[in-house]
């Protein structure tokens, strides 16, 4: 059947989550447990190896306590916030991007509250796995997704963001949330069906199709990191019936 481009042409502003790189440090399924190592981080009066050996924070070359302590936020509750971090398990990350190794602030302000974003905490947002071969490859979130929900290293991709002329603005998206996709595809789509074809639709047709049986012997392998491409619908009349004017259409620049 007729393929559409990779996914990430279609929906082009995406991640690959919220990376800490010290996990055991700063996400946990208890919020007083996770609040208190970050207290310690944020403890003033302790040593850099104080709090190494308190909290058991993993440091790097690039990165250490002694570094870094002075951009760190003070210890605040209202910095505890749910992720994603794997599939069926939401779980706590203390929010506090100096202590990360790549947070992705530019792009996860979509889908962060606020004051730490644009107030996107319950936009939902597909969440697709870069390399194959994986147990599960396409699921959806609401707010911040780490960078291992689906297995090993995801792409993250908002429906909706907030507007993109406000970047770096203070709650930029107090100008309105638009869909996200390619104006481009947009067009072509609305031409195609005489009507305009959301984001949704788009989001629920990828989670349906790419963890199936048929395409995923199909496309059995892909070189890492890779996005897949995704199958045109066998029926027109299907309810997402989106990807024949895709084929047809050039790949997004």
């Amino acid at each position: 059947s007729a393929m559409w481009p990779s996914i990430r042409p279609i929906v082009p502003r995406n991640n690959s989550g919220v990376k800490t790189e010290r996990d055991d440090t700063l996400v946990d399924i208890d919020a007083q447990q996770l609040l208190g190592r970050a207290q310690s981080l944020t403890d003033l009066s302790l040593t850099p190896e104080d709090i190494v050996a308190r909290t058991g924070v993993h440091e790097k070359n690039t990165w250490t306590v002694a570094r870094r302590r002075g951009q760190f936020a003070p210890a605040s509750s209202d910095r505890v916030l749910s992720l994603l971090y794997r599939l069926f398990d939401r779980r706590l990350i203390y929010w506090d991007p100096a202590m990360m190794g790549a947070p992705g602030v530019r792009f996860v302000r979509h889908l962060l509250p606020r004051p730490f974003g644009d107030g996107g905490e319950d936009r939902l947002a597909l969440v697709v796995q870069r390399a194959r071969p994986i147990t599960t490859i396409a699921t959806v979130t609401r707010g911040i997704a780490s960078s291992d929900v689906t297995s090993y290293w995801c792409h993250v991709y908002p429906l909706r963001l907030a507007d993109p002329s406000a970047e770096g603005q203070l709650f930029a998206a107090d100008g309105g949330w638009r869909e996200h996709l390619h104006e481009g595809i947009r067009r072509r789509l609305a031409t195609a069906f005489g009507r305009t074809v959301d984001v949704e639709a788009f989001a629920w047709y990828v989670c349906a199709v790419l963890p199936s049986p048929t395409y995923r012997r199909a496309h059995p392998a892909e070189p890492a990191p890779a996005t897949p491409p995704v199958p045109s619908p066998p029926h027109p009349t299907s309810a997402a019936a989106l990807a024949p004017p895709l084929a047809a259409a050039p790949a997004p620049p």
